[in-house]
Parts: structure tokens; sequence; C-alpha cells
């Protein structure tokens, strides 16, 4: 391609018509692949050519300065020329560097020898005219040449390309530049610094001086209104804080004094300020120590931001709901950086916060946008400071609560967006201590009738409320706050009515078969809402609706909601044929309330998963769209980029990836729910959870995935009854699930594979695994807590470093996850595989031996006992070699200060007592008193401890039961009675049982000699009586023993003992034993 070709094809493809520039587009490129010598060589005697017009000699530059690149993922032209041709491209781009082009050429040149200079780097480690050009550039009296060496040796550094002789040179070089007359030479040098800190250590200390120099550059330029340069400087600075914050140390305080000064002046760009208050928070995030100990900078900071976050617009739209909100950067700037700010430093900043002086201060100060920022930095603390704010509950929601009343509505929804945060943040605390304070103040302001936005964040805070809460703390406000939603659905403004409907749909989800009495008030309206003729009518609204029914339909059951069936799934699969487009808001709540109706109908769901499986399955199915996108390339929104390396970007279509994301999810709802109609769409199914296992562009997919497959051997057994065809499919999986597990680098998702394979262990039932198989999954479990290993002593010694430590805490924690789910997932497998596994268990066994005697962390040692636990209820006598040798430790541990060490102790000392009585009888006595000691301490009946104390209540009445030949069962067994009854654990089904037994085997003991404890037994047997408490099983045993009291007691006895019940027991009573 000669010269005048090449010029006719630049010139053509900036020509405005678009055939001509698509063509000669397509031509450039073929020039790239085929005459890549001649077409490079053209565009560098273009680019030098001051004849050339100005816009194609610019984008011969660009297209030149791509060109020259080593990609590591695809071939450039450069990679295709002759070596005669790379030697010419030096001479002619060194010719052009010399040029001493102005802007816009400049930086391209730059960029043009900083490329070819990476290049022949990489290549031959040599292009010494050209660094001999650069060294005597650094010391020209002529700026622009000062300024273009910089830049390319600082390209050259960032891409590592720099020879390691001239580091020491280059150090001096970017030191003396940052004290240089000019400012763009400064920041030329401080940009450059920084890349060399990143590769050359030694640098970071000679540094360290230079910080002055660098803020200079900021303050020079601001005083001669040059503030492009200075945000520049402070982009530069805020880089160096993230990647190197120690080299701040020696002036730390007067760097945050100068950036504290900057954003605290109104008359300063903001840009400027922002970037400056940027600075000082990226200090905090990486070395939180430097803010920690400065109490009295933190509080005039901690004042500036309480101060920009009441940069609040008055607006008279508001009410109309948060499209209408006016933007305001400063207000947002300081929410986020206190949001920051707290997440780093924590406590100090939660002192802060809370002393007289600001947010108490602030609640009652006269202006409303005052009160409002205090409310509002609560809600923004509250996240990342919880466990330090949990200490002093009571005083924050006493800040909180009066705010409800407060006189501007803007200050009441403020409460209700806090209460709201707060109760995800602090639960399940916050609904247990205070749920009669906030559940009153939300139905209060849900009456606020004339500010719409509050009613709609009172219902939003009811949502919040009710997640995760149980249902006994929210049924005796059912009334109350039900009434105040069924009011708000029938208003006429579109925010209140959304949030109305979900906060129905949080309540009904909550309290269960409770919200029956209310079903028959709320359905209609709902599914007025569903068909358009609500009090109002959107898109969005019968998007909500459809999900606010499907939650109340799951909530209440099939027969509750069968009047309304026919009616709701016909609209809904009409819906569903209907291809409502991507932009229609009904669209992805449809898709996942199919999940919700498949609970709520069951069995009978059946009839719809034919016409809404296929398109399921489809999406599903889904490959990722994904590009390998240049410099030069822009995407269309929903596509996510991931910069691979400085010359390449990975670009991946999010549309298709959360499509394919919610299809999965939506399997996994109905094939969790459906179970045996699942059956005959498991070859369609398997394939694409198989392959989702490795699906990394979504963690959800890889989540959904491994869910599903312990469901798809469920749905085998419930269909076929036996475990043979369950047991071909969990071997056919098997090695693809330890293989996911393997590769798997989210510890979050790893935590899901490891629990499917425990389901899976479940649901394929006894002897399901090889030995040889067996073999590969205890070697699997080995290595990985080798690694737990691993990373335990490296977050341990980071947690000895100030600025590390909250980090590393919360890795640690992570970790630890990691290490109960190995110990639940290898406890599983020896629960159904017996002498298979414990055939291989000797390395997860000896890993777990040292942790027991090592006993550092609580967690370790509770999860250790758990694995003791199951060695003694799984393992059979043949374990007992293994788990002899820690009965003396565990014993100990009886008196553990933490309660789930103390009920994992309890629980397999109860069992080891009944399956060997033997090995149990020589720490009888110790662990009886230990029991005792648990079960009658203070407190032993609150939240925090009952699930210890009714462990201890059934591994007693185990004693009792298989020991009683051993003690005295005269003294022991009324004592075991007085601390009945048990309503909280899942062992109140043993415990009831053993009731039952020592009814038939001891009653005279029970009852006491003079029939003392007769009214008691009475009262227990009537209220368990078809009870959650008690398996269906024994009902027909206590029913039997209440008959036969009728008669084994005296009549006079037995009629006083019933005179005491309340009505409602007599009645149950007498249904009883008439039947």
């Amino acid at each position: 391609m000669d010269l005048q070709a090449c010029a006719q094809l630049i010139i053509n493809s900036l020509n405005t018509n678009n055939e001509i520039r698509q063509k000669a587009e397509e031509e450039i490129e073929s020039a790239k692949q085929n005459q890549p010598d001649q077409f490079l060589v053209s565009l560098c005697l273009l680019a030098k050519d001051p004849a050339t017009p100005t816009e194609a000699r610019l984008l011969s530059l660009i297209i030149l300065r791509r060109s020259v690149c080593l990609n590591r993922l695809i071939q450039t032209p450069y990679e295709r020329i002759q070596d005669a041709t790379k030697e010419k491209l030096k001479v002619l781009s060194l010719e052009i560097l010399q040029l001493d082009l102005s802007n816009p050429f400049k930086g391209h040149v730059v960029e043009l020898l900083g490329n070819l200079a990476t290049s022949v780097m990489k290549e031959t480690s040599n292009w010494n005219d050209l660094i001999q050009l650069l060294a005597q550039w650094t010391q020209s009296p002529k700026e622009s040449q000062r300024e273009t060496a910089l830049k390319v040796f600082s390209h050259l550094i960032s891409c590592q390309a720099a020879p390691e002789s001239f580091y020491d040179s280059l150090s001096a070089v970017f030191t003396k530049g940052l004290s240089d007359a000019s400012a763009n030479i400064r920041l030329a040098s401080l940009e450059g610094s920084i890349q060399f800190l990143i590769v050359y250590k030694k640098f970071r200390e000679s540094f360290k001086s230079s910080i002055p120099n660098a803020f200079e550059i900021v303050t020079a330029c601001l005083n001669n209104n040059q503030e492009e340069l200075a945000i520049s400087a402070l982009e530069s600075l805020i880089q160096l804080a993230e990647i190197a914050p120690d080299v701040f140390e020696p002036f730390l305080d007067a760097v945050l004094e100068i950036c504290l000064k900057i954003s605290s002046q109104p008359s300063v760009d903001d840009t400027v300020r922002h970037s400056c208050l940027e600075i000082i928070i990226t200090l905090g995030e990486n070395k939180p120590s430097y803010l920690r100990h400065r109490a009295a900078f933190l509080q005039t900071f901690i004042n500036l931001l309480l101060k920009m976050m009441t940069h609040i617009t008055d607006n008279p739209d508001w009410n109309k709901g948060e499209e209408f909100d006016d933007e305001d950067e400063e207000r947002d700037i300081g929410n986020g950086c206190l949001d920051r700010l707290a997440l780093s430093i924590r406590a100090p900043v939660v002192a802060i916060l809370f002393d007289a002086s600001n947010i108490p201060a602030m609640l009652n100060h006269a202006e409303w946008k005052v009160r409002h920022t205090a409310l509002i930095a609560i809600s923004l603390v509250g996240e990342g400071c919880s466990d330090v704010m949990k200490e002093n509950l009571d005083q924050v929601i006493q800040c909180i609560l009066p705010s409800f009343k407060d006189p501007h509505e803007r200050v009441r929804w403020a409460a209700c967006n806090t209460i709201g945060q707060m109760a995800t943040d602090f639960s399940p605390v916050i609904q247990k201590r205070y749920h009669q304070e906030i559940l009153t103040s939300i139905a209060m302001v849900m009456g606020d009738s004339g500010n719409p936005r509050v009613q709609s964040y009172a219902a939003a805070a009811i949502i919040n409320f009710c997640d995760e809460c149980k249902s006994k703390i929210v049924e005796p406000y059912l009334e109350l706050l039900l009434g105040n939603l069924l009011a708000l659905l029938t208003l006429n403004s579109e925010i209140v009515v959304e949030q109305a409907i979900i906060a129905t749909a949080a309540i009904a989800e909550c309290v269960g078969k409770s919200f029956i009495p209310f079903y028959s008030s709320f359905m209609p309206v709902m599914v007025k809402l569903l068909n358009g003729s609500g009090s109002v009518d959107s898109l969005k609204i019968r998007g909500k609706a459809i999900e606010g029914i499907g939650l109340i339909a799951a909530a209440v059951g099939s027969s509750v909601f069968a009047p309304h069936c026919q009616d709701v799934m016909g609209h809904l699969l009409q819906l569903e044929t209907s291809n409502l487009s991507a932009e229609d808001p009904r669209a992805p709540l449809l898709q996942r309330s199919w999940g919700r109706f498949s609970k709520a109908l069951g069995k009978d769901f059946a009839p719809f998963l034919p016409p809404i499986l296929p398109r399921i399955l489809a999406s599903a199915g889904l490959e990722a769209d994904i590009k390998l996108l240049t410099d030069d390339q822009k995407e269309e929104e929903n596509w996510q980029l991931i910069q691979l390396d400085k010359q390449n970007t990975l670009g991946i279509n999010t549309t298709v990836i959360q499509e394919k994301s919610d299809a999965m999810t939506l399997l996994y709802w109905l094939s969790y729910e459906l179970r045996e109609l699942f059956f005959p769409y498991i070859q369609q199914i398997l394939p694409i959870c198989l392959d989702g296992l490795g699906f990394f562009y979504h963690d959800s997919v890889r989540i959904s995935a491994a869910s599903i497959i312990p469901c798809l051997l469920r749905a085998t057994f419930a269909h076929t009854n036996n475990y043979t065809e369950v047991q071909n499919l969990f071997r056919y999986v098997f090695s693809h699930v330890l293989g996911a597990i393997d590769n798997e680098l989210e510890i979050d998702v790893q935590l899901v594979f490891l629990d499917a394979l425990q389901e899976c262990f479940d649901a394929a039932g006894p002897n399901s695994t090889s030995k040889e198989d067996m073999k590969k999954f205890m070697d699997l479990m080995t290595k990985i807590l080798e690694n737990f290993s691993n990373q335990r002593k490296l977050q341990v010694h980071r947690m000895q470093m100030v600025d590390s430590a909250d980090f590393a805490k919360v890795e640690l924690e992570k970790q630890h996850e990691i290490l109960i789910k190995v110990g639940e997932v290898v406890g599983k497998a020896l629960e159904t595989c017996g002498e298979t596994a414990l055939s291989e268990i000797g390395n997860v066994y000896q890993y777990f031996n040292g942790l027991l005697y090592l006993n550092e962390y609580d967690v370790e040692t509770q999860i250790t006992t758990c694995f003791f636990d199951d060695l003694v209820e799984f393992g059979t006598l043949k374990a007992e070699p293994l788990y002899k040798p820690w009965l003396l430790p565990v014993v100990e541990l009886i008196r553990h200060p933490h309660k789930d060490v103390r009920q994992s102790v309890v629980y397999g000392l109860g069992v080891l007592a009944q399956v060997n009585p033997n090995l149990f009888a020589p720490v009888l006595s110790d662990v009886l008193n230990g029991l005792n000691q648990l079960i009658s301490m203070e407190g032993s009946r609150e939240d925090e401890h009952i699930h210890v104390t009714e462990n201890a209540i059934c591994a007693m009445g185990k004693i009792i039961q298989f020991h009683g030949a051993s003690i005295d069962i005269n003294a022991v067994l009324p004592v075991w009675l007085s601390y009945l009854p048990v309503t909280e654990d899942d062992e109140t089904n043993v415990i009831y049982k053993q009731l039952c037994h020592f009814m038939v085997e001891h009653s005279s003991i029970l009852v006491g000699p003079k029939l003392e404890r007769l009214q008691l037994l009475l009262t227990l047997f009537v209220e368990i009586f078809g009870s959650p408490l008690i398996d269906d099983d024994t009902n027909p045993t206590i029913a039997q023993i209440l008959k036969e009291m009728q008669t084994q007691f005296p009549a006079n006895n037995m009629q006083e003992a019933y005179q005491q019940l309340n009505p409602e027991q007599q009645q149950k009573l007498q249904h009883i034993v008439s039947n």
C-alpha cells in the first residue's frame, strides 16, 4: 500500500457518508491484516508530514499507536511485520517525537512512543536511542521535552518495560521533577512517581520526603486558577493514598489539615473540594489507624460531612416520589463519605456521632434539615458498625422514636427510612427488644394522610422489620398493621399502594397461617390491582400485585387460596403466553411468582408446568454473550466491562446473564417445591445444572445450579420410591459436584456447593457412595481443610496488624464458615454411608483433633465438638477408637463460656449416654452435675441460652432413661420433670417422648407420693398433644396415657387437676379421651 492510497483511506474513514466511511474502515482492517509493513510505515509518514490534514494526521497517530502494541490476547499488526520494518518504525517514531507537536497531537505521540517502546523492550530489552534521548530531555531547558520524557518513562513503567538498570536514575528524575518550576512538569512527575512506586518498592522511602512538593502542586495550581491541573494532581494523590498510604505518614497531620481546609471552603471548585475529601476517606480506608487516633481531626471532619448532608433542597414535588427528587451532589457525597468513614474507622466514628453535641443535639435542632441529617447519619453507620452500636442500641432507638412525631414530614420520612434500615442491620435483636415501640410508631405514620411519601416508607419499614422476624413477634400487631395497610391499598397514590402491597405480603409471609383471618379482606383488593381495576393502575402496580398475591397464597396454602386460584392463575398464564416485553415491569415479577404459586398449590400446580417450563428451560440454557473489546470500542448499556489488562476489556451482556440467572433461580424454586412433578424433566434440566456449576460470569447461576441437583435426587425418589435410581443419579453427578467445589474461588459460592453436596448425601439415602468415591470426597475435604489452615495463619497474622485487623477478622469468619460446612458435610456422609465414610475419615479426623486441643477460637471448638457428636451418633461402636480419646476434653467443655460450644457438647454427651453406656459410665456423675448447673443457672431460659438449656434437659433425660440403675432415679426424675415445659429447640420431640416413656415406666415417681405433680403432668400432656412440639407418632401415646390416667389415679385427684385447667385445655382433654 503506497502513501497516497493510505492517505485516501484515512480521509475516507472520516467521511460523513456512512457507505464511504464503512468501506474505508473495512479496508483499513484488511491492510492491518494483509499489508501491515506498508500500512504502518505509511501511517508514520502521514503522522510526520505537516501537510497531512489535521484530522487525518491525528487519526493516523491513533491507529498507529494501537497497532504497535503487543497484546497477549489478540495478534496486532506489529507482531506480523518484518524486523526491518520495526527498525524503520523506531526511526520514524523518534523523528515524530522530535517534531515537538502541540496538543491534541502531543498526547498521542507520547502514547505512540510508549506503546512502541514497550513492544521493543519486551522483544529485545533495548532501545538505546530512545532512552538516551529521553534522558537528555529530562535535563532539557524546554518544558515540553521534559514533560514528554517524563510521560514516556511513566508509560514504560506502567507496562513494566522500563530497564531496571535505569531505576535509580528515574528515581532522581521524578524526585527532581516534583520541584520543577512548571506545574505541568510537577504533575507529570507525580503521575510517573506513582507508577514507579508500584514497581520499585525502594522508591517509596525516598518519595516520602516529596509529599509536601506533591501537595504544593495542588495549592500552586489553585492559586494560579489552574483548576484542571489541580484536579489531575488530586486524582494522582487519591491513587497514591490507595496504593501506598504509608508514604503520607511523615507529613500526615499536614496532609489532613490541608485537605480538610480546602474541602471546607465553599468558594473552591466542587470537584477540587470533593477530591480532597476523597484523599482523607481513602487514607482512612487503607490505613484506619491514621484517623482512629486523631479524635480532634475526626470530630472536625465528621462535622463537615454532617454539614454537607444538610444540603437538602426544599422540593414542592417531594411527596410525588423519588423520581421527583432533586439531585444534590454535596449531600450525596457527604452521605457516601460518612458511610465509608464508618466502615473503616468504626467505633471512634460512632462515639463522635452519638456524643451529646452531635446526633442527640441535632435531633432537637430547630432546622428540619439538621434533624433529617441526624437520622440519615444513624442509618448510614448502622450497617458497617452494627456490632459497635449494639452496645448502645437502647440509646439509638430512643433517639429515633420521637422523630415519628416530628412536625416536618421529611423528618418523619427519615425516621421510617432509618428504622427500616436498622431492622435489617440489627436483626433479630431489634425485633425482639423493640417490637412494641417500633411497630406502633410505624402504624401511626401510616396514617399520615397528607404525605404519601411518608406512608409509603412506613410500609417499606414493615417489609424490613418482617424479614426473618419470628411470627410470634408480629402476630399481636396484625390487626393494627393490617388495618392500616388495607386502608393504604385503597388510596389514590401509586407510591403508597406499591409499598402497601409488598408490606402486606411480607406480613403474610412472616406469620403464615395466622394471616388466614385477614385473607378475605385483602385478596379481593389485590386481585383488583392485578386486573387494573384498583384505586390506582399502572404496569408497575400490576406487577407488584402479582408478587403480593404469590406471597400471600404461599403463606395461607392452597385451600384458602382456592376461591381465587382459577382467575389468578388464568390471568398469569395469559400474561405468560403474551410475550411481555423486557421493559414491562410485570415480566420479572411474573417469572419469580411461579415459584411462590408452586409452593401454594403443591401438586395442584402440575397443569401449569407444561405452559411455563419450555421458556424457563430455554432461558436457563442460554450461553454467555461475551466480547473482547479494544480500548476504542464502546458498548451499549447492559454490558458489564471487565478490564483484563491495560489493552483488553471483556464485555459481558448482562441482560442475557440476568435472564439465565433468573431462570435458574426459578428452576430451583420449582424443583424444591414440586419434587416428583419434576421427574419427567430431569433429563432436560440436569445438563443445564452441570454446565451451570462452572458458569463463572454470575455467582447466582452457579448457586442455583448446585442447589437444584439435590432437588432432582429427591424428585427421583418421590417418583420411584426406591433409592436405586437415586443413587445411580447421585453417582453420575458426584464427580461434577466435587470438581465444582474444588475449582470454586468464591467462598460464598463454595459454601453453597458444600451445602448442596450435603443435601445430595441426605437425598441419596444409605450407602450411596462407593469406597473409591468416598476417598475422593474425603481427599477433597482434607484439601479444603489444608487451605483453611493456610488462610487461618495468614488472617491471624494480619489480625495482629492494626490497619488490617478488621478486614482479617471478616476474612477469618468466612474461613470459619467453610470449616463449619466441611464438618457438617462430613458428618452427613458419616450418617448416610456409615462404615464407608468411617474407613476414609482419618485425615479429616486428625485435623479436627488438632483443633480440639488448640482451643483458640470458639467456633473451631464448637465445630470440633459437633464432629465428635457425629462420630458418636453415626460412627457406631467402630468409631470408639476415634472419639474415646476426646471424651474427657469434651466433658470439660460443658462449662465453656460460649453457648454454641456448650450446646454441641451436651447434645453429644446425651447421645453417648444412649449409644455407648459403658464408655459413658465413668463420666456420668460429672456430666449430670454439669447439666444441672447449665439448666438451673441464671438466665438459662433467655433467648441466648434456651437452646443449650433444652439440649441439656434432653441429655439429662437420656441419662435417666439409659442409666437409671446407676443413679438415684427417685431423686433425679422429679428434678428433670421440674425443668419442663420445653418449647424452643428441635429436641422438644425427644424430650416429650422421654416424658411418655417415664410416665409408662415410672409414673409413681413422676406423679409423686402424694400425687403433687399430677396437675403439672396433666397440663403438660394436654398442651403438647397435637402441637408442633412433637411428632405425629407421639400423639397416640399421649392419648393412651391420658386415658389410662383416668383410671390409674383417684377420681377426686383427677377432678381436682382437671379443674385447674383453663376452659380451652378442659375442652381439649375431653376431646382426646373421648376419641
